[in-house]
């Protein structure tokens, strides 16, 4: 292999990890936000948002962009908002919550929060993840 060729190597290998540390943050935000929203673990909103991304032939951070976007009320792109509805249903299913919409799971033995007390939009199905304002 050549000095050149190795150089371009790195150089793409270098690029690969600048991206990948770039998107990472927006990953994590997104998983935080499907942990609120949906009641779910760090490792179960990882497995919605690779889920979604794999039926929808979208990546992985471009659906992260759009959950965070839905945090300013904006409304959730038409083509994820099926297939995260499903991803979340399939998801309560195998855990066993019995429910298939949106909206928290109040623990037993805790008082609701205050943010609790307005009516939550039933997820994606609405276009967002969010309760409205």
């Amino acid at each position: 292999m050549t000095l050149a060729k190795w150089a371009e190597l790195l150089r793409e290998e270098t690029e690969q990890l600048k991206e990948t540390l770039e998107r990472r943050p927006v990953i994590g935000i997104a998983r935080g936000v499907l942990m609120v929203v949906w009641s779910c673990t760090l490792e179960e909103a990882w497995e919605i948002l690779v889920t979604v991304s794999q039926n929808t032939d979208t990546k992985v951070h471009d659906i992260a962009q759009a959950v965070i976007a839905t945090t300013r009320q904006q409304p959730m792109p038409e083509n994820l908002q099926k297939p995260l509805a499903a991803a979340v249903a399939a998801r309560r299913a195998r855990r066993g919550d019995g429910r298939t919409q949106g909206g928290p799971v109040r623990q037993a033995g805790r008082r609701p929060h205050p943010r609790d007390a307005g009516e939550w939009r039933r997820g994606p199905v609405h276009g967002s993840v969010c309760r409205p304002r």
